[in-house]
């Protein structure tokens, strides 16, 4: 039996830069920067360069490189930006002269698409499911724990067997281990989750370290729980792939269209800023419907309104919207939550436009 060819080692200065970056670095994300030097190496060699003769022209041919390769943008800027942090260590210990800020600029690195969160349609979610409720499997057994929790795949296997935990007042939560952000949180169940907790606990070889182990007592891989909902998610939406994320994607806005805080919301997913919930959690129909009429009662106060032009006597809401929106800007300080809030109201103020015209 043939054996897989090794991997060539990590050039000297990688290696002691990677070993620099194991003190407050995952191992995993010190792996990932490992290849890609390995990589900047090769090309390096193949196009016989040494890093001291490094010039903004070579490093020019080098993007020119990464996108003829076809490499996507995403690791492209990946790339670039562990390629950049290795030559401004590489100028701080002296081994080249030329400015990193000057090799590789701010502005070379693309800017990445920013695409909305892709929950479940309601009927999608509710028959998905009852799919998976049905299902005798471990796998859907976990993924549909998954969309009740809004927990990450990964989590998921490192779930802990003794997994559920109690307050003084018999309320029962989840308790996620480590995860992508290096915090633990507790995440409240209500009966039917807690149901499905025990059930999987009495299944397998007790005891076990892990709530979802395999027939050997080992964590699953990943990749199962994808391939098993592709299996049961067959035909429930034609145009976009169910993945294991969209389900924590489902999972956060629909307890955001439930009426709880975006604050509420980032603890039960593990974030660490609102920004990141807010990529997570999308701003549906039902989000704006509530913030529209949230607005008009905004406007009352504001405008101490007669009642000669409230609904039904020739209200027109989106100007309205459009007058609060310009006294924001004019009375408010242009901070975040200031900009946040226009925003929403202009989206509103779009919705309703939309609404009105079809």
């Amino acid at each position: 039996m043939s054996r897989s060819p090794r991997r060539k080692p990590l050039p000297p200065l990688v290696a002691e830069f990677i070993e620099m970056l194991a003190t407050t670095h995952k191992p995993n994300t010190c792996d990932g920067h490992g290849r890609r030097l390995r990589r900047f190496h090769q090309w390096l060699d193949d196009n016989r360069l040494d890093l001291g003769e490094l010039r903004r022209v070579h490093m020019t041919k080098w993007f020119v490189h990464l996108k003829r390769c076809g490499t996507q943008a995403g690791d492209r800027v990946s790339a670039m930006v562990v390629v950049r942090m290795y030559l401004r260590w590489l100028f701080e210990t002296g081994a080249i002269e030329t400015s990193p800020e000057h090799l590789v600029r701010r502005s070379d690195i693309p800017r990445l698409p920013s695409y909305l969160p892709r929950p479940l349609q309601p009927d999608a979610d509710h028959e998905l499911q009852k799919r998976l409720r049905q299902s005798p499997s471990l796998f859907h057994q976990g993924l549909l724990l998954m969309r009740k929790t809004g927990i990450r795949v990964g989590e998921l296997r490192d779930l802990e067997y003794d997994c559920l935990r109690a307050d003084f007042d018999g309320h029962l939560f989840l308790k996620v281990p480590l995860g992508k952000l290096d915090n633990e949180r507790l995440v409240p169940l209500d009966d039917s989750a807690v149901t499905l907790v025990r059930a999987i606990q009495q299944r397998g070889r007790i005891p076990r370290p892990w709530l979802l182990a395999s027939v050997w007592g080992k964590k699953s891989w990943p990749k199962l729980y994808e391939k098993a909902l592709n299996e049961i998610s067959a035909g429930l939406d034609p145009l976009q792939k169910i993945t294991p994320h969209r389900l924590r994607h489902t999972y956060a806005t629909s307890i955001l269209n439930g009426g709880m805080s975006l604050v509420g919301v980032m603890k039960l997913l593990g974030h660490h800023s609102l920004r990141m919930t807010l990529r997570y959690a999308e701003i549906t129909q039902e989000t704006v419907v509530k913030e529209y009429y949230e607005a008009l009662t905004q406007i009352e106060q504001t405008y101490q309104l007669k009642q000669s032009v409230l609904p039904g006597h020739d209200f027109d809401p989106t100007q309205a919207l459009a007058d609060v929106i310009r006294w924001l800007e004019k009375h408010c300080d242009r901070n975040h939550s200031a900009r946040l809030l226009i925003r929403r109201l202009t989206r509103a103020t779009e919705d309703v436009l939309a609404y009105t015209n079809t």
